[in-house]
């Protein structure tokens, strides 16, 4: 993955430091199958990026429309629309 695309909001989330580590540079099917318990005790936002991802290939396509959905959910919160 291209570091712009690390950086994208859609491809981050805040997790516990320990969480971090242990995820390291794993791919984000890894992820999902090696860590199912930290998954579903983390945030939303961790829940909802392990619910999209089905293999590689499809969280790094669908990770760019996830963050500007998110980012525009937040500006409607914000200027409460």
């Amino acid at each position: 993955m291209e570091k712009e695309d690390l950086d994208n909001f859609g491809n981050l989330c805040l997790i516990q430091r320990n969480i971090n580590s242990k995820f390291s540079n794993l791919s984000s099917l890894s992820k999902k199958s090696s860590f199912k318990d930290m998954i579903e005790k983390g945030s939303l936002k961790l829940r909802l990026m392990a619910d999209m991802t089905i293999d590689d290939e499809s969280w790094k396509a669908s990770f760019d429309s996830f963050g500007k959905k998110l980012i525009k959910k937040l500006e409607d919160a914000y200027y409460g629309e």
